[in-house]
């Protein structure tokens, strides 16, 4: 009850700041993601819309509202709305790699394969990409680069420990002859 009345409480206090001021883009962001986890989806996604106009970058909240869509299950939503809203990489390399993520979701590996090897080349190595360009490439026959793929994720500090025990059967599994 008490995290009840936090909840209230946090989205009062947002909401007369975005009375006050519009164009407050962290208040917006906040007050959406309440929304959101509260199961208010349509009033998250609303506040968002309407965020677009006040924001000097309307794909500001690009990301969140992909995110809530996704998390919604509206992965084609969450693909739409990042697929018109992208900045170019690698200045939104975490929207790109939601995208990646997403097109893999729909079983559109191979634009999340070219996704990710994008992302790898223009935007750093982080391990989640590898593993996604992995996946994706797996899923499409292509075993020894993903093979390789796979290596690379495992040579990386940043993997997460069930992610890499996983990773280890998948090379495993390749890797045999």
């Amino acid at each position: 009850d008490a995290a009840r009345g936090d909840s209230a409480d946090a989205r009062r206090g947002l909401r007369t700041s975005l009375a006050r001021d519009p164009g407050h883009s962290g208040a917006r962001s906040a007050l959406a993601t309440l929304l959101a986890g509260a199961g208010e989806v349509e009033a998250a996604l609303g506040l968002l819309a309407e965020g677009r106009a006040h924001a000097d970058d309307p794909r500001a909240f690009a990301l969140l509202e992909a995110r809530i869509r996704a998390e919604d299950g509206d992965v084609e939503g969450a693909l739409r709305r990042l697929e018109a809203d992208s900045a170019p990489l690698p200045a939104s390399a975490d929207a790109h790699a939601l995208r990646a993520a997403l097109y893999q979701r729909a079983g559109r590996h191979a634009e999340a394969a070219r996704l990710y090897a994008d992302l790898l080349r223009r935007a750093g190595g982080r391990a989640s990409w590898w593993l996604g360009l992995a996946i994706s490439q797996e899923a499409e026959g292509r075993h020894e680069q993903a093979l390789a793929a796979y290596r690379n994720a495992w040579r990386r500090q940043d993997l997460a420990p069930a992610a890499r025990a996983w990773v280890g059967t998948r090379i495993e599994h390749l890797g045999a002859p």
